[in-house]
């Protein structure tokens, strides 16, 4: 198996056993509470004064960093699971961070969690090869799983830092149903859906609420809710099929018969936000309609269509770039 898709895979099972259209962004004083906590969802730029991966220490002779973003870093280095965890301790801790009671380590593999000012970040640490490890952080956002909108009649299971779970009586397709417009009563944005999971986007703020039947829970319907923070905040047009957004890179794919609409979309929705296009039209780059969208900090929107998606429709991506890969 790819080195790079375990360590996803293992770091979301650490998590889980620990216990996962754009917004305005918001800025005015009223957003911060007297401790300075952002008390609505946070935009990237407040998120990344609290702190910003791509900026954070790595471990001695690290290398192969596969993500290197404000909500996530990954990274291979040497040594083990009891060096990673302490170096990654004292790094949090310099910084005014709080480390939470519910991590562990083995000889193999350390998790672990760190809070500050509303914002919790997990890291998990695996194995990597005969004498390194895999190194990953992500920021799972200021908004607390156990605070997102619940349907009426659902029972809390656990309600922890990194997920929420309920149980219902009520039907998995009519749970869903509730759970979608009560986020959307809320203020957050459908932002694609995959399997039994759907995506609401609030600023950078991501939550996924997965509805599934529950065997082992006398066939009630189970309820899950996890959060991340996203290092991009990318708007998303509504009325397109498969949206997705992945961290890593930061990149919103969909699908859609109307070209000319979705390019209209990102020049109204991205000026908006103080993104200008560096062209007048869709251009042919490696043989894809491409537009190039650059704002005042020299990070680049990349909005192509790179392959028919079927059914008469085209397959669309958006994809951010900071800066600092930019110059890399």
């Amino acid at each position: 198996m790819d080195p790079k898709n375990l360590t996803k895979k293992i770091f979301v099972a650490l998590a889980l056993g620990l216990l996962f259209g754009c917004g305005a962004k918001n800025g005015a004083a009223n957003d911060t509470s007297a401790d300075g906590a952002i008390k609505t969802p946070a935009t990237v730029e407040q998120a990344a004064k609290v702190l910003d991966l791509s900026t954070f220490p790595l471990m001695d002779g690290a290398k192969s960093a596969e993500s290197r973003h404000v909500a996530n870093l990954s990274y291979v280095a040497p040594g083990d699971a009891k060096k990673a965890l302490e170096f990654n301790r004292k790094a949090f801790t310099s910084q005014g961070w709080k480390e939470l009671p519910n991590g562990s380590i083995t000889d193999d593999s350390a998790s672990a969690m760190f809070a500050r000012d509303g914002f919790v970040v997990a890291l998990s640490v695996i194995p990597f090869e005969k004498n390194g490890v895999s190194v990953r952080l992500q920021n799972l956002g200021n908004v607390k799983p156990g605070k997102l909108p619940v349907p009426p009649g659902a029972k809390p299971v656990y309600v922890g830092d990194p997920t929420a779970m309920y149980t219902t009586d009520t039907a998995v397709a009519a749970t869903a149903d509730a759970i979608r417009n009560a986020f959307i009563a809320q203020g957050w944005v459908p932002y694609g859906r995959a399997g039994d999971s759907d995506y609401f986007k609030q600023n950078a703020i991501l939550a996924t609420a997965t509805v599934s039947s529950a065997p082992a829970q006398g066939g009630k319907t189970m309820i899950q809710y996890s959060n991340q923070l996203i290092s991009s905040d990318i708007p998303a047009p509504q009325g397109v099929d498969d949206l997705r957004y992945i961290d890593e890179p930061p990149e919103l794919t969909f699908a859609t018969a109307k070209q000319d609409a979705v390019v209209a979309f990102y020049r109204t929705a991205l000026a908006a936000l103080g993104w200008k296009p560096t062209m007048d039209k869709m251009v042919d780059v490696d043989e894809k309609p491409t537009m190039i969208f650059r704002n005042p900090a020299k990070e680049m929107i990349t909005l192509s269509v790179p392959y028919n998606y079927g059914g008469g429709k085209l397959g669309v991506s958006v994809r951010f770039q900071s800066a600092a890969e930019i110059a890399e």
